[in-house]
């Protein structure tokens, strides 16, 4: 049976040799705190998560704790050697928002959080250090799903889509990727049956492709010609959801190629 375990900033527990443990029931534990680091952030205004302006140490905390030891934890090798504490606070000690993935637990499956560690606290047996306890705080309130992709040619004739929007909050998914590849010269506009503001950018040209950032509110063309900064409404596309129903249907001007990346808010606790 696979041990729940996690992955932070690329490297998994296991990569250290780790494991996700509980020191309730060891005697003479004592646990040695650090400074916990506090994320100064601003809401981003697009969705529900905030993002860090700088970072500072003071004694709040608002996360979960997490046990983590070796995972061969028999005889003198249980203990943590200098080098192995340094190398922990290495990848642990980011002061930045990282991806965050829990292994091995059904309830996270294709789940993922965005965050950082708080605490990183050194639990000490007789003043060898056996393990850590660590609090990590999450960016978002929630989870979120991992990549759903979506791409859709639009013709002439075959100018609308259904997406549903699965997200277990009510407020609109922006896609952090979207792509637009134009097949004709005109005005494009892409209008949501859910919604009452329509994305649109005028005077778009053949072969051109636009790419949108919808939550950090970013939108490039590879055509020097086209002023979009002028000719875009300012109205991001997004995916809605209401108590009748999640189907969005898309309608679309122009003949193109549209593809994007939704990761939905996805609610069911944490580790």
């Amino acid at each position: 049976m696979n041990e729940r375990s996690f992955i932070f900033n690329n490297r998994s527990l296991s990569d250290l040799g780790m494991m996700i443990c509980y020191f309730d029931s060891v005697d003479n534990i004592e646990t040695v705190e650090s400074p916990t680091i506090t994320f100064n952030v601003v809401q981003n205004n697009s969705d529900d998560s905030f993002r860090p302006t700088y970072t500072s140490y003071d004694g709040t905390l608002e996360s979960n704790e997490i046990g983590i030891c070796k995972i061969d934890c028999t005889g003198n090798n249980r203990f943590f050697t200098r080098d192995e504490v340094r190398e922990v606070y290495r990848w642990l000690d980011t002061k930045s928002f990282r991806k965050f993935t829990i292994q091995n637990d059904d309830m996270f499956e294709d789940i993922y959080f965005i965050g950082g560690f708080t605490q990183i606290n050194q639990v000490k047996h007789f003043g060898n250090v056996l393990g850590f306890k660590i609090k990590f705080t999450s960016q978002y309130p929630y989870g979120l799903s991992e990549d759903i992709r979506y791409a859709k040619t639009i013709t002439e004739n075959d100018n609308t889509f259904n997406v549903v929007n699965n997200s277990d909050d009510v407020k609109p998914v922006y896609p952090s990727n979207l792509k637009i590849t134009i097949m004709k010269n005109g005005n494009l506009t892409i209008k949501n049956s859910l919604d009452n503001e329509m994305f649109g950018i005028k005077n778009c040209l053949n072969g051109e492709t636009i790419t949108v950032d919808c939550i950090s509110k970013i939108i490039e063309t590879d055509k020097r010609d086209h002023d979009i900064f002028n000719d875009f409404n300012y109205n991001y596309f997004r995916l809605l959801r209401n108590d009748d129903t999640d189907n969005n249907k898309l309608t679309v001007s122009l003949p193109c190629k549209i593809e994007f990346v939704v990761n939905e808010p996805r609610k069911v606790g944490f580790i």
